[in-house]
């Protein structure tokens, strides 16, 4: 069945904790985005960055040259989008951005740390999710900030 295959799926590959830190922080980011931008937009943010980190991924191990296939699993390239566009919405309110700088810099070293993280797609999700949250901003100021 469907949930025997998504348990073993999970328990075997040890992929749990990302699930839930996924989840922790699109509960935590998500309905801020939603309300700043509505959910066209903040889909928008989401998933192209998602797609973007997961480019990202690919390119970097084209550019090495590792001539493997890549496999990349979960919406972390994402989530990071969102922390990208909480930077930004801090840096344009003029809000104090510390913990979110915190929050980006321990789960960046987190992704270097572990080898079973694609770094790459983080770092790619979160580039997208500034640039396109700027862009956002910037073009949409008087409707959103």
């Amino acid at each position: 069945s469907l949930g025997e295959s998504l348990q073993r799926f999970l328990c075997t590959t040890g992929q749990i904790h990302y699930l839930l830190f996924n989840m922790i922080a699109l509960v935590f980011s998500g309905p801020i985005f939603e309300r700043i931008f509505g959910t066209a937009k903040y889909l928008t943010i989401f998933l192209v960055s998602g797609i973007f980190g997961n480019l990202f991924l690919g390119f970097w191990h084209l550019i090495l040259g590792t001539n493997s296939v890549v496999l990349s699993l979960g919406a972390s390239g994402a989530v990071f989008s969102l922390f990208g566009g909480l930077l930004v919405l801090h840096k344009q309110l003029g809000a104090n951005a510390r913990g979110i700088y915190m929050t980006v810099g321990l789960n960046l070293l987190i992704s270097f740390y572990i080898n079973t993280l694609a770094w790459q797609a983080h770092v790619g999700g979160l580039i997208a999710g500034i640039v396109i949250t700027w862009v956002f901003v910037k073009y949409f100021k008087q409707r959103y900030i």
